[in-house]
């Protein structure tokens, strides 16, 4: 078998392409997850950074009365 031949039996075979389908699918799922839970993340992180302020601030008004 020529290399031309076998180019030309795999260009033409399509067994695992559902797989392939499926994997850049779940590819793509995956890279919306992750820049979703990036935003939700620094959301959080911003809430808790908030929460430790107004708790220090309270703690010193609290210390100093």
């Amino acid at each position: 078998m020529s290399i031309a031949e076998f180019l030309t039996r795999l260009h033409r075979d399509e067994r695992g392409l559902a797989a392939v389908e499926y994997g850049l699918l779940c590819g793509l799922i995956v890279l919306v997850m992750i820049a979703a839970l990036n935003g939700v993340a620094n959301t959080i992180v911003q809430t808790w950074n908030n929460v430790d302020t107004q708790a220090q601030v309270a703690v010193q008004q609290a210390t100093a009365s």
